[in-house]
This record gives C-alpha cells, sequence and structure tokens, in this order.
C-alpha cells in the first residue's frame, strides 16, 4: 500500500521472509541502515496469521476551511485521547481551502458526543467547518441517475 500525504509517501509491505538468509533482526538492521542514508524512517511490525482484528465501527470526520497550522496535530490528539484510530486521512486543497477527510475507528471511542464536542470546540475557535457521521452505505455518493424515455428524472 501506498499514500502521499502533504509530500510525505508512506509505504506499507507484506513479506514472506521465511525462507530468506536473513532473520527479522538482521532485516530490522538491514533497514535501519538503509533508512537512515535515505533519510527516511522504518519499521517492522511480525504479521499473525489469522488474526483478524475486531469489527471496527467507522466514522467519517470531514473538516472543511482555510489551511490552518496545527490541524491535523490538534484533530489527531483530540482522537487519540478519546482512544479512536485514524484509518485513512484524505487531504484536497483548492485556492487556500482544504478538504480533510478522516476515515476513524471509533470502537474503543467510550462517548462519541464527547469527541464531537471537543472537535466542534477546535473547529470554532479556528473558523473551520465539520461534520462526523457513521459511516453507512446510505452516506456514499449515488452514481446511477435514471431517466425515462422523454428525459424525466426517475427518483
Amino acid at each position: 500500500m501506498q499514500s502521499v500525504l502533504r509530500g510525505h509517501l508512506s509505504i506499507t509491505f507484506l513479506i514472506d521472509i521465511s525462507k530468506s538468509t536473513i532473520n527479522e533482526d538482521g532485516m530490522k538492521l538491514s533497514l535501519g541502515k538503509l533508512g537512515r542514508e535515505l533519510g527516511v524512517s522504518t519499521d517492522v511490525v511480525n504479521y499473525t496469521e489469522g488474526y483478524r482484528p475486531k469489527l471496527r465501527k467507522l466514522y467519517i470526520l470531514t473538516i472543511i476551511g482555510k489551511d490552518h497550522l496545527g490541524l491535523l496535530y490538534n484533530i489527531s490528539s483530540i482522537l487519540s485521547q478519546n482512544g479512536i484510530n485514524i484509518e485513512t486521512i484524505q487531504v484536497k486543497e483548492n485556492g487556500g481551502f482544504l478538504y480533510n477527510q478522516f476515515v476513524l475507528d471509533c470502537s474503543k471511542a467510550k462517548d462519541i458526543q464527547n469527541v464531537r464536542s471537543s472537535i466542534r470546540k477546535y473547529c470554532e475557535k479556528t473558523g473551520l467547518s465539520f461534520t462526523l457521521q457513521q459511516e453507512q452505505i446510505y452516506r456514499k455518493n449515488k452514481r446511477l441517475i435514471i431517466f425515462d424515455m422523454d428525459s424525466t428524472l426517475v427518483a
């Protein structure tokens, strides 16, 4: 998997080293050395076969407004304090306005209304607009438009 956020590249690999001549510790050392040479950070995490995370309770947080220094830091701090994991972040910019969409796993959040209130306070203070909504199939954009024979839109 590969993503770029504000010019920072993140790449995740799932590799099998069971038949490799290098073990996990050797791989960590080699990747660490290569990372230092290239000026990037590396991390190695074990994959546990058969492990499946618990069901997630996904929410979509959308924040729109003028770019604000510390936005991602402050929002991620609020989310972290409430036990919420950020699954993905999508940032788009157009004419000085930012559109930030966070996919959040709120399965460990104790009080989603408290989270909403904390985000509201931050957004009001910084002049940003936001929505926080549970991810559902009905939230998705519709992609099919049907017209009858005389071009009347059928709902």
